[in-house]
């Protein structure tokens, strides 16, 4: 599914580029619709649930819905400094800097010195100094 996701996003994007809104719509709702259908899966795992949730956060869609599949993914698999980054993300993409940071700490705590992490931390961090959310 994130495979997929990822691919209709591109093609969003593509689609967007060449001024085929329409064509691009199509594409995201095609991940809304994928990204509904594992929400509503009873046993979708921690993994597909964080990686729709990273595609959807990343791409600056379905907001919402991200959050929900990266909090069932941690409710899966709670000591995961990945999906704690998933869900910094999804919360600096809605503009909740304070709870970026607290879940970027987390992720920290179980992988200290993380230079992947640590940038996400420090960009954060300036999101805050410069009073902006991107």
């Amino acid at each position: 599914a994130t495979d997929l996701a990822e691919a209709h996003l591109r093609y969003a994007v593509m689609y967007r580029e060449a001024g085929r809104e329409e064509d691009a719509r199509r594409e995201i709702d095609l991940v809304g619709a994928a990204l509904k259908r594992t929400l509503d899966d009873p046993d979708a795992g921690a993994s597909a649930l964080n990686g729709l949730a990273w595609s959807t956060c990343t791409n600056d869609v379905f907001l919402d819905e991200a959050l929900t599949a990266v909090r069932r993914a941690l409710e899966l698999e709670p000591e995961s400094a990945e999906t704690l980054d998933t869900l910094a993300e999804c919360h600096f993409r809605r503009g909740e800097i304070d709870e970026a940071l607290q879940a970027i700490d987390r992720a920290l705590e179980l992988s200290p010195g993380d230079a992947y992490l640590e940038s996400q931390k420090k960009r954060f961090e300036e999101a805050v100094s410069e009073g902006a959310a991107r």
